[in-house]
Formats: structure tokens, sequence, C-alpha cells
């Protein structure tokens, strides 16, 4: 008889064992990351063609295989965010999140940044505005290449802006004038000159922009730009390799050691611009280093720029009113940053 309850309670036991046995692997297998190579991170707002044509030109990448393509739409008031959800909802590999509210560059950035820690184990996240393409076919194996031969937390590619035949990265080489904020004292100077500018009912400044803007897609213009850089030349700094420079920030690439070691992926001070320079501050502190790779390129089509020339100069001027408050705004909470870490 009691052979028979010692049976019982041993079987039981067996059987509480074999449950939390397969409950614990249950868990496991539904929590365990997809290991992926890249994950892209489009910022979506508005401009859908612009954020589809980045999408398609990332599929058509050679060695994409399992990247994953993440879309944040910043809570876009047309609606296309919720358009690009259907639109992709077939594909495995394209993910989009629909924002409540419009989050600004870094908090739209970290809501993405959440969501691909929570799911996958990733080699790269390479964050980018929706007005970039990627047309560099080697794109993907030359970033591992390149990274076996320079291990980096943080690097950018050259950003080729084709409307202007302009290479907008790096931003300036860094030096002891960064880190004293006598270039941000700088920058805040000119912007409120431009500011002022712009404030003027008539400004011969401000039409000039205007006109330039307009036209900024006339083939003529466009060739005319072209030689005038060719006569006057411009900086060769995006054609030189280097860990002392500000990346800018339509295509910023992090490694994986920087995604395992943050819980942001931008600190999120400002609503939009100087988030170049907080990351980069952020990363000298830390001793992470920052490069620019000549080597990789991906094409910034400067979609704020083309909306700022449509319409009418009143309009357009009440826009880069309020685009230089936004960029003071963003620069003086820099500033008082750097005057915070000294």
């Amino acid at each position: 008889m009691y052979t028979t309850y010692i049976k019982i309670y041993l079987l039981k036991r067996v059987r509480i064992c074999i449950e939390v046995i397969m409950k614990k692997f249950n868990d496991l297998r539904v929590n365990k990351k997809k290991e992926v190579p890249i994950c892209f991170l489009i910022l979506h707002y508005t401009e859908i063609n612009f954020t589809k044509n980045a999408v398609e030109s990332i599929l058509a990448l050679k060695d994409f295989n399992d990247s994953q393509i993440v879309i944040v739409d910043n809570a876009s008031p047309d609606g296309s965010g919720k358009i690009l959800k259907k639109f992709y909802s077939y594909k495995d590999n394209i993910h989009v999140l629909l924002s409540s509210e419009n989050k600004g560059f870094s908090e739209g950035n970290n809501y993405g940044f959440s969501y691909i820690k929570k799911n996958f184990d990733v080699h790269f996240i390479i964050s980018m505005n929706n007005d970039v393409m990627i047309l560099q076919q080697e794109f993907i194996t030359n970033l591992f290449l390149l990274y076996k031969e320079q291990s980096f937390w943080v690097a950018g590619p050259d950003i080729y802006i084709p409307d202007r035949d302009y290479h907008s990265s790096p931003l300036r080489v860094l030096n002891n004038h960064f880190l004293t904020g006598e270039d941000t004292l700088k920058d805040i100077e000119e912007f409120k000159r431009c500011k002022c500018k712009f404030e003027k009912t008539f400004s011969i400044y401000g039409y000039k922009y205007f006109i330039k803007d307009y036209l900024r897609e006339n083939k003529i213009l466009h060739n005319l730009f072209r030689l005038k850089r060719k006569i006057f030349g411009y900086s060769k700094k995006y054609q030189i390799r280097s860990d002392n420079v500000l990346i800018q920030g339509a295509c910023i690439i992090f490694d994986k050691r920087y995604c395992d070691n943050n819980t942001q992926l931008f600190t999120p001070l400002t609503f939009m611009y100087s988030e170049e320079e907080i990351l980069t501050l952020k990363c000298l502190k830390k001793g992470w280093n920052i490069i620019y790779f000549p080597e990789l390129q991906v094409l910034h089509y400067s979609e704020a720029c083309l909306q700022l020339g449509k319409g009418k100069y009143k309009e357009y001027r009440k826009r880069k009113i309020i685009k230089y408050n936004k960029m003071l705004e963003a620069k003086w909470i820099y500033y008082h940053l750097l005057e915070d870490s000294k």
C-alpha cells in the first residue's frame, strides 16, 4: 500500500518537473531573438513615395538576405503610415510601426530601436531618413569587409545630394573648438543672421534662396552648380576616411556593441537638429570611436529642401523662420550640454 502511494507521489513529481522544463523550453523558444545581419531603421513622416523608394533600394542590395527593415511612422497627418503598414503587410522582413504622436527625430528612432532590440539580435543598425536611397549594390558586403578592417561603434557613409551635387558628410573635422563650444557659438550667430534676413518682409537674401530652392530640380541650374564647383572647387574631406569627424545624421551605422550597451539609439534632448553633435559628444566621453567611410555611399534627396522650394515666397519664408528657430533651440541645448560636461 505504501509502495503505491510512493509511486503515485513520484509520478506527480516527475509530471510537475516535466511541465516546468517544457514551460522553460517554450519560453526560450518564444523569447529567442532572431539573429539578423542588419536592421535598416527608416523614420517616416509623410512623403510616402520617398519611403517606398528607400525600401526598394534596400531590398535590391546584394547580400540583403536575412536583414530586416523597420519603418517608424512619426504620426504622419496624411495617414501614410497606415498605408505603408497595409502595403508591406505581406512582407515578413518589413515591419511598420505607427507612433501615436510625432516624437521628433531622436524619440522616433528610439521607438524603432526598442522594437529591434526586443525582436532581433543584430550586427548593425542603420538609421536613415526616408529620403535616402542606397544604390551602391555592394553596400552590405563592403560594410562587413570594412568593419573587419577597422571596427567601430558608430560610422557614417558618404552622403551625396544629387540635386546639389554636394557631399554633406562629414560635417566637420573635430578639434578643440568642437569641445569648447566655439564652433557651436559660431553656428548660433550664423543662424541668427539668417533668421533676421528672412524676418524682413522684403529680403534679397530670402528671394535668392527661394529661387534657388524652387529651381533645385532644374537640369540647367543643376549643371551650373556643377560648373561652379569645378571652377571654384570645394572641400575634398568627403574623400578621406577619418575617425576624427562629425558625421551627418541622414544615415548613421551602429554596431552590435553600441546596440547592446544602450537602451536608446539617440539621446532625446532635441526634437530635431543637433542629434549628430549630441551623439558625437556621448561617444567621445565613453571612448567609442566614430569612423567616416568614403567607400560607402548613399544618396540623400533632401526632401525637406525640396518641400521648402514649393509654394509662394510667403509660405517659404515662414517655413525658413520656423526651421531656424528649431535649429537655434537645438544648438543652445547642445551648447549647454557642452558647458555642463566640462
